[in-house]
Parts: C-alpha cells; sequence; structure tokens
C-alpha cells in the first residue's frame, strides 16, 4: 500500500513538464502578435483621420471669405490636442479673436503617439509630441494660406492660442507611433506649398 502511494505521487516528468512550457510558450507568442496587429489597426486609422482633417482644413482656408490676416495667413487651421485620454483634431477659424469650431474628430486613445516631425532622408527630428503627458499637455494648429491652401504656419500653444515666433514648429511630417514599438508607425507627409498631406504606406 506503501509502495502504490509513491508511484501515485512522483509529480510531473521532464517530458510533461517540456511540453506544457511550450504551449505556454506558443499562446505568449501568438497573444503578442495579436496585440502588436491591433496596434498597427489603430495607427494605420488614426493617420488616416489625420490626413482627412488636414484635407478639410485645407478645403475650408480655401473656400471661407474675410478669413486672412494682413499677411495673407488664413485664420483656418487644424488643431491637435489632447482631451480626457484621447488625441483629437479640429477643424477651426478664429476671426476677430473667437475660435469657431466646423469639425471635430478623435484620432486615437492615448495608447499612441502623434509627433510632428522634420524628416530629411533618413534622419528625422522630433520637435513637439501632442499631449505628452508632461502636464502642459501643447496643442499644436496647422495654419493653412487662402490663395494657395499651402500651410503657412505650425505652432505649439497653450489652450489660449497665444503663441510667439519661439512656438513655430518646422516639420514637415506627421508621425503616429506606437510608443511601446517605435519601428510601428505611420507618417503623414504634408507638402508646404500646396498644403496637400497623404499617408505614406
Amino acid at each position: 500500500m506503501k509502495n502504490s502511494l509513491y508511484r501515485n505521487n512522483k509529480g510531473f516528468s521532464l517530458l510533461e513538464m517540456v511540453v506544457a512550457v511550450l504551449i505556454m510558450a506558443i499562446m505568449a507568442g501568438a497573444a503578442i502578435v495579436a496585440f502588436n496587429s491591433v496596434y498597427n489597426a489603430q495607427t494605420s486609422a488614426a493617420s488616416r483621420v489625420i490626413a482627412d482633417g488636414m484635407k478639410q482644413a485645407r478645403t475650408k482656408a480655401l473656400g471661407l471669405v474675410n478669413t486672412t490676416d494682413a499677411d495673407g495667413v488664413s485664420n483656418v487651421y487644424a488643431k491637435f490636442y489632447k482631451s480626457g485620454s484621447s488625441l483629437f483634431i479640429d477643424v477651426c477659424s478664429n476671426y476677430g479673436g473667437s475660435e469657431t469650431v466646423f469639425s471635430s474628430e478623435k484620432i486615437c486613445s492615448d495608447r499612441l503617439d502623434i509627433r510632428f516631425c522634420n524628416v530629411s532622408g533618413a534622419s528625422v527630428t522630433d520637435l513637439v509630441t501632442v499631449g505628452d503627458g508632461t502636464g502642459t499637455e501643447p496643442i499644436v494648429r496647422v495654419y493653412f494660406r487662402k490663395e494657395t491652401g499651402g500651410i503657412s504656419l505650425i505652432v505649439k500653444t497653450d489652450n489660449y492660442g497665444s503663441f510667439s515666433d519661439s512656438d513655430a514648429v518646422l516639420a514637415n511630417n506627421i508621425r503616429v507611433i506606437n510608443p511601446n514599438n517605435s519601428s510601428e508607425y505611420r507618417d503623414i507627409i504634408m507638402v508646404d506649398i500646396t498644403g496637400r498631406c497623404y499617408v505614406d504606406e
């Protein structure tokens, strides 16, 4: 009877433990792949929302009357900002000191970063991250010219919209990036002269 109890409680064999570890490794690998696929889908969707919002702002700048300052800069802009745990793009005008919001779209949750960059060949310089978590939560405004639709000015502002020359952002690219894996990103290319924007897939 005693020998029978010992035989029934000998524990797992080495082979059984190896099989169990292999199964857990396969399941963990599948979970990581699925997790990255979700991030990739969110990154692609967010980049399309940004490109569409920029196109709407450009169209609005070209179509509205009496919307320029003395220097020809349109008062129509795309505004990027964080509210709660989400990032948004609004199409706005600020003529006569009062902001009018024409449209507002949620870009994504704050699990992704929206970065304004200067890209030159293989060199990428990060200039400002929207809703960067520092507590200042910078707002970025992209202004368009009425005559051509070109991008006239990109500025980092506070909640009140005031800015100086030092707040100018010399960016030619908006990058939507997975902060957990910097190799997963989508670029929205901004063409200064025409103001056209497209997703670089």
